[in-house]
């Protein structure tokens, strides 16, 4: 059986219309989830962009406060080291006090005619090296130093003599047991 065929133009034309409406409906539904389709694309890589922003910030933020809590310690340990030195100064200071009425007198007991070269702290005494111009008053130091309070034993070293007017000598101090400090 053939299609019947209408001739009628109003037909035809309904028929056009009608194919214009749906063509239309259809064009326009696609287009819409195009559209939609389109925008949820757009949102998804805004929210992912939004999302990696936020992870990188709160990946420096942590970057950040983990060289801060670094600095913090360096700086605490820092502290620590310039508080013992300081304490280490102190202590030092303090010993030198105490060392300062001894080292005086020994410089009242030192004749004239001789001179230190050097003096040199140990654990347990105090060295002293130097010269004199007389033998009798490398001697009279070491009577005189039995007499010095704050070093009750001494120990003479080597006397020798160094040049043609000069001798070369070296006395041993031990101070007192309460006056430990080092200078």
């Amino acid at each position: 059986m053939s299609a019947l065929i209408n001739l009628l133009a109003w037909r035809a034309r309904r028929r056009k219309r009608r194919m214009r409406l749906w063509a239309g409906l259809f064009a326009s539904g696609a287009l819409a989830v195009g559209a939609a389709t389109l925008l949820w694309f757009w949102l998804l890589i805004q929210a992912q962009a939004q999302w990696t922003v936020r992870t990188e910030a709160a990946q420096l933020q942590q970057r950040a406060q983990a060289s801060r809590l670094a600095n913090i310690a360096a700086l605490k340990q820092r502290m620590e080291t310039l508080r013992q030195q300081v304490e280490r100064r102190v202590v030092r200071q303090t010993s030198l006090a105490a060392w300062e009425p001894r080292l005086l007198a020994l410089a009242e007991f030192t004749p004239s005619v001789l001179w230190f070269t050097s003096l040199s702290f140990t654990e347990n005494s105090l060295l002293l090296q130097g010269k004199s111009r007389d033998p009798d008053a490398i001697a009279a130091l070491q009577q005189s130093l039995r007499q010095l309070s704050g070093f009750p034993a001494s120990e003479m070293g080597e006397t020798a003599k160094a040049s043609h007017r000069e001798w070369r000598f070296s006395i041993a101090l031990y101070p007192e047991v309460k006056h430990d400090a080092a200078p």
